[in-house]
């Protein structure tokens, strides 16, 4: 019904009301309700997942498909282990400087031989000591040094001295009668050479010391020395100043490993995958996957539900309102001019 009232004062004034379905507030909650029902039917497919009825140990009636994307937790961290694995040892390579060993060693033989006051026997009895002990010294130096300036780790450095000492070279009696029958020219003439033999079979990778060892006698051979005693002394002190230079780092290969696992991405069963055919028996591990993920039945959870239902309220309150703004005339006093 259409009312039409006008005044005196010159001025025309139509107030309007408007009756109808159109504007029944019954109608309208109906309307809200149905558009939630829609909306919340219509989503549901495609927000909340299928719940899936199945028991540990018994086989599956069908081929079960994934309703979503399911992290695979357990085939993940079984992914990152085998990277883990993969990695392989990390070494480092330390030089220990061994050309100055060998040089303290000819100024210490130098120093001693040079010594009249010292007879052949106590040189003998002398180098028995004053050898190895010169070796010791200077391989605690080199540690206690790395330590303070935190060059490598304790952990690093801890296997630099075990494998220095698994590895350590004991001079023959014998030698030690050579060396205190060097002159001052055969000390001068040897010291080059072996330097340069340290030298050269250092400068490679040397996890085992055995093994440039026994190159030794091939370059002594080769050499300028043509004493049979100095190449002899040469090719024992020469052994002796021969360590390992590549050692297992731990630490960086822990490192390693870590990152290998972090590298490693996540493994997911995609949805709309078969990941349990028919026929196949349900393992403890499939259960407690769909469990971890809420897939099943026996798991109650309203969460999902809940929020679905709050969206699709939002969405038809949206449409009742757009609707309603098109539909609605000004219902107070409109001034229309003639």
């Amino acid at each position: 019904m259409l009312q039409t009232n006008r005044s005196g004062n010159g001025n025309n004034k139509r107030q309007v009301n408007m009756t109808g379905w159109k504007y029944s507030v019954g109608v309208r909650f109906l309307l809200f309700f149905l558009l939630t029902l829609l909306f919340y039917f219509s989503l549901a497919p495609s927000i909340l997942p299928e719940k899936l009825d199945i028991e540990v140990n018994a086989k599956s009636e069908k081929d079960i498909i994934a309703p979503i994307q399911i992290p695979d937790k357990k085939a993940t961290l079984k992914a990152q282990e085998q990277a883990a694995e993969r990695v392989q040892p990390i070494y480092e390579i330390i030089s220990l400087k061994n050309e100055r060993l060998i040089d303290s060693l000819f100024e210490r033989i130098d120093q001693l031989n040079d010594d009249e006051l010292i007879s052949y026997s106590q040189k003998i009895s002398l180098y028995r000591t004053v050898i190895p002990d010169e070796v010791n010294k200077y391989l605690r130096e080199f540690m206690t040094t790395s330590r303070n300036k935190d060059t490598y780790s304790e952990t690093l450095l801890d296997e630099v001295k075990k494998r220095i000492d698994e590895q350590k070279y004991d001079i023959p009696e014998e030698t030690y009668l050579k060396i205190a029958r060097l002159s001052k020219e055969d000390v001068a003439q040897m010291k080059p050479v072996a330097r340069e033999l340290v030298s050269k079979l250092m400068a490679d990778a040397v996890p085992d010391a055995s093994v440039p060892r026994a190159k030794v006698p091939e370059y002594v051979n080769a050499s300028s020395l043509d004493k049979r005693s100095a190449r002899e002394a040469v090719q024992e002190l020469v052994r002796l100043c021969i360590t390992p230079n590549k050692f297992y780092n731990d630490d960086a290969t822990k490192e390693a490993k870590v990152q290998a696992r972090e590298n490693t991405p996540p493994i997911f069963i995609k949805q709309g995958d078969i990941f349990i055919k028919k026929g196949q028996l349900i393992s403890q591990e499939t259960y407690d996957l769909l469990k971890e993920n809420d897939l099943l039945k026996s798991e109650v959870n309203y969460w999902p539900q809940l929020g679905l239902l709050i969206l699709s309220v939002m969405l038809s309150l949206f449409c009742l309102c757009s609707c309603v703004k098109r539909v609605t005339p000004i219902s107070n006093l409109t001034t229309l001019s003639y």
